[in-house]
Formats: C-alpha cells, structure tokens, sequence
C-alpha cells in the first residue's frame, strides 16, 4: 500500500526537487506540447506512482485538469493504472510505464529511434526505385533527398553504437523489436505524393520532434521534405486554412526557421527551411547539454551537505536520477562531437 506521506519531500529536499522538475520537464523525451503534461510526467518519473491527491499536492493543478491528462498520459502508454484501488479506499494508483531510462532520453532510446528510421528509409527508398511513373526532375530530386536521410541515419547509427559498449549487447534486442514494430508503410505506391504523407507520417511520430503543435510540426515536416513552400502550396498539401498558415509562417520566420527567398508574380513569398537534417535531428540532444552545469551544481551540493541531508526523504531518489542523468548528458556530448566530426 501507498504511504500518503511519501510523495512530499521536506523542505530541504524540496528544493531540490522543484529544480529537478524543471530539468526533467525540459528532457526532448517527456517535453510534450503540452506544459501540463510535461510537469505529470517529471513528477512521475521521481516518484514513480502517485494518486491523484497526491499529484494535485505536488502539482497544485485542479482535479478536473489532472483527471484529463492522467486519461491522457494513460492512452500514450506513458502511465498505467492499477487494476483495484488501494485496499478499503476508492483510490487508484498511477505507475510510470516504463524504466527511467525510457523517459530521460538515453542512448539506448536514441539508438532505437535511429534504427527504426534508417529502416524506414531503406524501405522507402526501394518503393520509390520500383515506382512505374515519369522520373521527372522532381522524382529524382527526392528520390536524392530519401538517399541523403538514409545515409545520414546510417551515420547516426553507427556513431552511437561506438560511444557506449553496453549497446553493442543490446544491438539485436534492439532491432527485433523495431522489425516487430515498424514505422507505417504501404506495400505499394503509386505516386510521390503518397509516399510523402508516409514520410510525413513518420516526422511526426518522430520522437525528434517535439514541443510544438501539430499544425506546425505538419508545416515543418514538409518543408523538411520538399524545401520551399508558399502558403498556398501548403495549403494544397495539409488542408489547413490560410489563417493557420499565415500564423505558423510568421512564427517560423520569426524562430529564424525559416526564411524568404523570393516572391511570385501573385505577390505570394517564397520561404525555405534553413536548418539541415542533422541540425533537426541532433539540436533535442544538444538541449540536454545547457542543463548540465544545473545538475552538477545540485549533485555538488547534495555531497557537500550528505551528513545533513542523506536521512531526509527523497535524498537517495533525487541523487540517484541526477547521477544517472549526467551519465546520459557525458555520452551526449562524445556522441555529438562523433557525430559533427563524421558529417565533416
């Protein structure tokens, strides 16, 4: 049974974790669109089952909120719910699904993402040589295009494999399952543009992308595709309205993702994506390094006070998902000098 006293640190410890959470909830692997979700989910991952009581204390969101993102949480398959409430209550327990190292973005889970990608492109890329159309200019320029990812991924892949030993072991369990579980695709195709909702289909499945809403993630995954848009071409490929459009591309120009390089007769600008593949695929990874110098000041300090604090609860947790997290973060960092030396 659940102590109801276990999930509220003390006030030393509190601070620790109210960092933490801040830490956690900015990890690419639990950043969701949504803040809310992303706070549920850091609690989670500290103290790994919770009651709903307990998460409002922690959270200090409303029951009605925390009922909707629990349900949520739930369908994602992030959360799982006990079976029956706790003996003599009408209270459920909430459990994290999964290990911690499924939730804070460990090269194990890099490496899977990675294979089930360079899959998909191998795939792909047999599809669109077996196509029985007009190889214009447009079908070779993306046929180029599906080439480039797929040897960027084999590079990825092959760059993460060499940083950590341990993944070596966990290789063919690795891709089992992704042979199990493959990104969606069709057995035929008769055109480009299907194969492309495909492509977009898996960018936003991509666990690479991640903290914005869909309509942009829709918009940035076809420009990731195709390069240069106007609002109307994207209007013709997404269905959404001018307005979103208009919105999302000021947004975009104004986070320097996008730029102007010409403009039609009609008066209709030209935009083109500016970061490349690998600054899409690697800047999530690059992200967890600005935390570094938080955890390491929060571990200093955790070491530094051990006699005083080592008996209050939540010390060993809190310590433990920081040492833990630096792991992560030293491979990170060998991983992305690796990989910016290959793409040299």
């Amino acid at each position: 049974m659940i102590n109801f006293k276990n999930h509220c640190y003390g006030e030393k410890m509190r601070k620790y974790e109210q960092k933490l959470v801040e830490i956690l909830s900015d990890t690419p692997n639990i950043r969701f669109q949504n803040k809310k979700i992303s706070l549920i989910m850091a609690y989670f991952i500290i103290h790994r089952q919770l009651t709903q009581s307990q998460l409002k204390e922690l959270t200090n969101l409303p029951a009605s909120t925390l009922s909707r993102k629990l349900v949520m949480l739930i369908e994602m398959g992030k959360l799982i719910k006990k079976e029956e409430p706790i003996p003599g209550t009408h209270i459920f327990v909430y459990m994290l699904n999964g290990s911690i190292l499924e939730f804070t973005s460990s090269p194990f889970e890099m490496l899977k993402r990675i294979n089930l990608h360079k899959n998909f492109f191998e795939a792909l890329l047999e599809k669109i040589k077996s196509l029985k159309i007009q190889k214009d200019e447009y079908f070779e320029k993306y046929s180029s295009k599906v080439e480039f990812f797929l040897n960027r991924f084999q590079i990825y892949e092959k760059c993460v494999l060499s940083i950590h030993p341990l993944l070596e072991e966990q290789w063919m369990s690795i891709q089992e399952s992704n042979a199990r579980n493959p990104l969606p695709i069709k057995q035929k195709y008769n055109d480009l543009e299907s194969i492309e909702r495909d492509h977009l289909s898996m960018f936003l499945n991509s666990n690479f992308v991640l903290g914005q809403n869909r309509a942009k993630i829709v918009i940035v995954g076809y420009f990731v595709i195709r390069e240069t848009l106007t609002r109307d071409s994207i209007m013709e490929l997404t269905g959404l309205s001018a307005s979103t459009i208009t919105r999302v591309l000021k947004d975009l120009t104004e986070i320097d993702l996008i730029y102007k390089v010409d403009v039609l007769k009609s008066g209709q600008f030209i935009y083109k994506i500016k970061p490349t593949l690998d600054q899409i695929i690697l800047t999530p990874y690059e992200h967890i390094l600005k935390w570094k110098p938080s955890l390491l000041e929060i571990k200093n300090d955790l070491e530094q006070n051990e006699a005083f604090l080592n008996k209050e609860l939540g010390y060993d947790t809190i310590y433990t998902v920081i040492i833990q997290y630096l792991q992560f973060i030293s491979i990170y960092e060998k991983l992305l000098n690796k990989i910016k030396r290959a793409l040299k």
